[in-house]
């Protein structure tokens, strides 16, 4: 999230922490990180982290929004609230009923195949905390075969749209040129907490001339 939001240094005290193990456990894991920076050089005490620019892609202006009235919905809970993920209101939003567990996914099949560029999450700030842990995208291709088109953290595109805007953030996850029929999306992460995973709005853009054909 801080490459989202700009930040281009981290900087870590571990002897500042009360417990310092709290200090190493962190330091140990953001050195395990190593695509997230460029950079590591210890000075004395402090190590400093040069963290990579975040890319966000292709500017939106530039791609289409796909219309989500024909497509075909389906999710793996609370299937009463699926109409809310494309019904043009942040203020609603659907949800699932239990903490996230790796077992989620929301799944869109279009009437014939589409370059799915972009992929977006127009989030409400009630929903901050509901963002999935972890999240594969698939898409089912014209002949059949499921192709992987993204895998890992939303954190550093969710940073981008907050430091556009911290209120209602636009979070863009880019995709690679695709012939698509099928998105599907997986939340593969868990919580030790109480969330669950929650989407205000959703929606696909493909480039001009990239749509069905």
């Amino acid at each position: 999230m801080f490459r989202g939001l700009g930040v281009r240094y981290v900087l870590v005290h571990p002897d500042d922490y009360v417990q310092r193990e709290y200090g190493d456990t962190i330091l140990d894991d953001l050195k395990a990180q190593s695509a997230q920076y460029l950079e590591v050089k210890p000075f004395g005490p402090v190590t400093a982290f040069v963290l990579r620019p975040y890319d966000g892609g292709p500017a939106a202006a530039a791609l289409n929004r796909v219309d989500t009235l024909p497509l075909v919905k389906r999710v793996s809970d609370s299937p009463d609230r699926v109409q809310l993920l494309f019904d043009g209101d942040v203020s609603s939003r659907w949800l699932t009923p239990h903490p996230q567990d790796g077992t989620e996914w929301i799944e869109v099949t279009f009437p014939e195949a589409i370059d799915v560029r972009r992929i977006r999450f127009e989030m409400h700030p009630r929903s901050f905390d509901y963002y999935p842990q972890a999240l594969s995208v698939t898409g089912v291709q014209e002949d059949g075969r499921t192709i992987r088109l993204f895998d890992g953290s939303i954190l550093p595109a969710f940073g981008a749209g907050l430091a556009a805007d911290p209120v209602r953030p636009l979070v863009d996850l880019v995709l690679p040129p695709n012939r698509t029929t099928q998105i599907r999306l997986n939340q593969t992460g868990r919580v030790d907490g109480a969330w669950s995973w929650a989407v205000d709005e959703l929606s696909f853009f493909t480039p001009p001339s990239g749509g069905a054909r």
